[in-house]
């Protein structure tokens, strides 16, 4: 048995989730073209989720499982990775620009997967799960869609409402 609306706070913390890794996705190879990156630059910065992969799991798991709730280390995953996202945005160069996604990577990786834990454990039974993290993809596509008309709307000179 479940706590009533329990669905529902786990379908937005997914929701949430992916909105936020999907507006960085689709504003991230828009920004470092202005920017001037090169592709192969561009294509080392998408690997860093690959790198990060890696290593967070080993790091993340250490301190989610000894030192803090899964709750809590989510949260702190959550707080983190927004301030690193400007950090990313205001370099200019390459290399900052990297590590600065390198490190955001290392943190959201274990978020996205932690999301999985909660979900598993408050859920309880796992044919549920899809339900509630469908929403994740939702969110990840309306994300993606209002920065897409956004983005288009800027570029035909047509200024969004204030």
């Amino acid at each position: 048995m479940t706590v009533p609306h329990l669905s529902l706070r786990l379908s937005i913390m997914f929701g949430l989730t992916q909105a936020a890794e999907g507006a960085a996705i689709v504003l991230l190879s828009g920004h470092m073209g202005a920017l001037g990156f090169t592709g192969t630059q561009i294509s080392y910065v998408f690997a860093t989720g690959a790198l990060a992969s890696f290593i967070s799991p080993l790091i993340a798991g250490h301190l989610a499982d000894r030192y803090w709730s899964n709750q809590r280390f989510l949260a702190a995953c959550q707080l983190l990775s927004a301030p690193l996202l400007l950090v990313a945005w205001l370099q200019t160069e390459f290399t900052g620009f990297w590590v600065a996604l390198f490190l955001f990577a290392l943190i959201r990786l274990p978020a996205m997967t932690l999301t999985n834990v909660v979900a598993f454990y408050h859920l309880g039974r796992a044919e549920r799960f899809g339900y509630v993290r469908v929403w994740g993809t939702v969110g990840w596509i309306l994300i993606s869609w209002a920065l897409s008309l956004y983005l288009g709307l800027w570029e035909d000179g047509i200024r969004p409402p204030r």
